[in-house]
C-alpha cells in the first residue's frame, strides 16, 4: 500500500506495469472519492520551456487536493526551465527537493511533461532530471490505459 507522510491511512495499490529502461512504475491506487485528474501528456519538452513541479518532497504536504480543475498548476511547489531536452532525459534548472522522485512535471499548458527521478547532488537541488512524457505514454499504452 501507499502511506503519505503524516497520515495513518494506507491506500491499497496494484502494480500495473514497469519500465526498467527509464525506471518507471505504473500503479493503480484503489481509493474512493475525488482524486486529481491529469489533462494529458505533453508531446515534447523543449529547451527553454517553463515547467512546474508538483509532489510531496520529503513527505511534505502538497496543496494538490480537492478539485484539480480549480487547483491547476498554480498549486505546484516548484518552478523551473528545461535546459536540456534529449529523447530519454529532460534536464531542468529548478528546485527539486530530496524525495521528489516520481513527482509530475507540468508544462505551461498544464500537461504532464515528465516525471522527476533525480538530480545533480553538487547543484544543491537546482539541477534535476525527468523522464520525458513520451515514455510515460508508452508505459500507459503497454498497460492498456488510455
Amino acid at each position: 500500500g501507499i502511506i503519505y507522510h503524516g497520515s495513518a491511512q494506507n491506500f491499497r495499490a496494484q502494480l500495473i506495469a514497469t519500465s526498467d529502461s527509464v525506471d518507471l512504475a505504473l500503479l493503480r491506487v484503489l481509493v474512493r472519492g475525488g482524486v486529481p485528474v491529469v489533462r494529458g501528456l505533453a508531446e515534447t519538452g523543449r529547451t527553454g520551456d517553463p515547467v512546474a513541479i508538483a509532489g510531496f518532497p520529503l513527505g511534505l504536504d502538497s496543496t494538490l487536493t480537492g478539485d484539480w480543475r480549480r487547483t491547476g498548476v498554480a498549486a505546484a511547489i516548484g518552478t523551473g526551465t528545461i535546459v536540456g531536452a534529449d529523447p530519454g532525459l529532460l534536464t531542468l534548472d529548478g528546485y527539486g527537493a530530496g524525495g521528489s522522485s516520481g513527482s509530475p512535471l507540468f508544462d505551461a499548458a498544464g500537461l504532464v511533461a515528465g516525471v522527476l527521478f533525480g538530480g545533480d547532488p553538487a547543484s544543491g537541488g537546482r539541477v534535476v532530471y525527468a523522464v520525458p512524457a513520451r515514455h510515460i505514454g508508452e508505459l500507459l499504452r503497454k498497460a492498456g490505459v488510455r
